[in-house]
C-alpha cells in the first residue's frame, strides 16, 4: 500500500530522521514548529556532525537532504563536502556535479573551499573541472576536429584472410600473420 506524503509530514520526517541520527531524545517542538524548522533542524544536524568530523553522518544527512530537495543545489553540495571529508573523490564528485547540475551559484568557490582539497586533484574531479570550464571557440574547434568523419575503408574477407584498404595504406591478415603497406 502507497501512502501519499504531504510536504508538511515529509519535513516531519527529515527533522525526526535527523534528531534520530544526531542523538537526540527531545521530540518535542515549540508551537507553530513548521517545515521551515524541520530545515533548520537538519542543517544544523549536518553542521554539527562536519564540526564533530562525523563525516559518515554528515554524508548520511545530506543524502537525506538530496533526496527531499533534488533541486536544491546546497543539499548537493553537502553532500559533495561530506563525501570529501570522508576521502570518497567519486562520490563527492558525483554529488558536485549534482550541485552543478542544479545550478550552484559561485561554483569555483565552492570547488576552492579547503574540505575539496584531498579530492580536488583526482581523476573523478577532472570530470567536474571539465563541466566548470567554460567553452571557448579553440575547445569547440577542438572538439569539431575529433568528430570528423574518417575516410571510407574497403574490407575483403575470405576465410581467415582479410583485406583492408583505406587512405593511409593497406593491411592484410592472415592467420597471426600482418602485412601492411603504408604507400
Amino acid at each position: 500500500m502507497h501512502k501519499h506524503i504531504n510536504g508538511r509530514s515529509l519535513a516531519l520526517a527529515f527533522t525526526l530522521a535527523a534528531l534520530a541520527v544526531s542523538g537526540c531524545d527531545r521530540l518535542g517542538s515549540p508551537a507553530g514548529a513548521d517545515g521551515a524548522q524541520g530545515e533548520a533542524a537538519a542543517l544544523s544536524g549536518f553542521d554539527g556532525a562536519m564540526t564533530a568530523q562525523n563525516f559518515g553522518q554528515a554524508a548520511q544527512m545530506a543524502a537525506m537532504a538530496q533526496a527531499a530537495r533534488p533541486e536544491d543545489p546546497t543539499a548537493h553540495l553537502q553532500r559533495a563536502q561530506a563525501e570529501a571529508a570522508k576521502g570518497d573523490a567519486k562520490a563527492s564528485a558525483t554529488a558536485f556535479l549534482q550541485a552543478l547540475a542544479a545550478e550552484l551559484p559561485d561554483a569555483q568557490a565552492a570547488l576552492a573551499e579547503p574540505v575539496f582539497d584531498s579530492v580536488r586533484s583526482s581523476q573523478p574531479f577532472r570530470a567536474v573541472k571539465a563541466a566548470m570550464a567554460p567553452e571557448t571557440p579553440a575547445k569547440a574547434a577542438s572538439a569539431a576536429s575529433t568528430t570528423r568523419k574518417r575516410a571510407p575503408e574497403t574490407r575483403i574477407r575470405a576465410g581467415n584472410v582479410e583485406i583492408i584498404e583505406g587512405p593511409n595504406g593497406g593491411v592484410v591478415r592472415a592467420g597471426d600473420v600482418v602485412l601492411r603497406d603504408s604507400n
